[in-house]
């Protein structure tokens, strides 16, 4: 088996990202929308969520071209990774405020945080490998 490239994490969270922002342009265009059809900031927020959550999916799924044999298993892996993610950044913010009391720098650092820990947990969890975690049979020694 091949070792991948030095380059390959950095490609693979560069791709993330750029799915990330396709994500958020397509939630940020479906708040506009949802907004001036149905003005109810409750439910524009929400659609926009799922809007850019499902986009942010589609094309970092497509951009990493994974395999459609494992879409759900991807599917629920980006979805738990990214709430983890999201509370290790809300997180961030609360601490960064109580410290720098600063918003914009706590926004950026709770951004950073959560970016950064939703790739990496997302990126480690895709490649676990659970059959070798089967190794607790016991061994009778005679």
């Amino acid at each position: 088996m091949s070792k991948p490239g030095r380059l390959a994490g950095f490609k693979r969270l560069m791709l993330f990202n750029l799915a990330a922002v396709i994500g958020f342009l397509l939630g940020t265009a479906s708040f506009t929308v949802s907004m001036f059809f149905f003005p109810n900031p409750t439910f524009a927020w929400l659609f926009a969520n799922a809007v850019g959550g499902l986009s942010h999916f589609g094309a970092n799924y497509m951009m990493q071209r994974q395999t459609t044999e494992k879409i759900a298993k991807n599917f629920i892996v980006f979805n738990a990774t990214g709430i983890l993610g999201f509370l290790i950044a809300s997180a961030m913010f609360a601490v960064a405020i109580l410290y720098i009391q600063n918003s914009t720098a706590a926004w950026l650092l709770g951004s950073l945080v959560g970016t950064l820990s939703h790739f990496i947990l997302n990126d480690k969890a895709m490649k676990l490998n659970l059959k070798r975690w089967n190794t607790h049979r016991l061994v009778k020694s005679e």
